[in-house]
């Protein structure tokens, strides 16, 4: 987040709440600096505007401390905290927690039972178990371990068979790898070139809401095995390598930009 443009917004927008993943952001995997975080509650206060914090990839972490969320931060009461079950344990576990003031509970409480009447009761109790075994900091631990180890695997494939000129984004924890293409390369154009290899990434286009993105992809190393990383890594490189023979620079600058439907 552009903390430094935030209070020209704002002052001018005047919005009802700031949403932010101070923590491995989505795509990105970057950590919002203590200094910006300071500076984001600072001007929340100012301006009476509740921030609404989505840590959910906080507990997946590389290093030896898990970053401190915005909320360990908040003297004011104005962040309000949201995190999930589905990162740590499954994606099938749709369990997540709010932690706020009492009376944004209660409300936010009703309207949730509007959408889908009550929270997954069968995920609630494999949780609660797991919990009460105190088995959840055991698999944290193993699932940070592994989740390095296949970053590593695809940082390592993508040094060997990629082509020099992109530029890696390595994370300190979470599930993505933000990657710069090389040069005038497209996403898009590379997507297609990467099907005939049958595999596939996320455009960094699809993250921008200003037609920004062209030139970077966002990869997932949480969910692939390990030898998959490996050999999807080479056929996304192979598919580069033919788009680069392939196309000239003046070629790249000179196809006509595709809009994206807004959904």
């Amino acid at each position: 987040m552009r903390v430094d443009l935030l209070e020209a917004i704002l002052a001018r927008r005047q919005p009802r709440f700031i949403y932010t993943l101070p923590t491995f952001q989505n795509p990105t995997g970057v950590v919002m600096s203590l200094e910006r975080r300071r500076r984001l509650l600072q001007l929340a206060k100012r301006y009476q505007v509740p921030i609404v914090e989505d840590d959910a990839y906080g507990e997946i972490y590389f290093g030896e401390e898990a970053p401190q969320p915005l909320k360990a931060l908040d003297t004011y009461g104005n962040v309000l905290y949201l995190s999930t079950y589905s990162k740590m344990l499954a994606p099938g576990l749709r369990v997540a927690w709010l932690v706020a003031p009492e009376p944004v509970i209660e409300r936010m409480g009703l309207y949730k039972q509007t959408f889908d009447l009550n929270t997954n009761a069968i995920g609630q109790w494999i949780i609660a178990e797991l919990m009460q075994r105190d088995l959840l900091n055991e698999h944290l631990l193993r699932a940070r371990q592994c989740y390095q180890h296949k970053l590593t695997l695809m940082l390592d494939a993508i040094e060997r068979y990629w082509p020099a000129g992109g530029r890696v984004y390595p994370p300190a924890g979470g599930m993505h790898l933000w990657y710069r293409l090389p040069g005038d390369m497209r996403a898009r154009h590379l997507l297609r070139e990467a099907a005939h290899e049958r595999v596939a990434f996320v455009s960094g286009e699809l993250f921008h809401v200003d037609g920004g993105g062209h030139h970077y992809i966002r990869l997932s190393f949480a969910s692939p095995e390990e030898k998959h990383i490996t050999e999807g890594v080479r056929r996304i490189g192979i598919a580069m390598r033919r788009l680069m023979a392939r196309r000239t620079h003046s070629d790249e600058r000179d196809l006509p930009i595709e809009r994206l439907p807004v959904v």
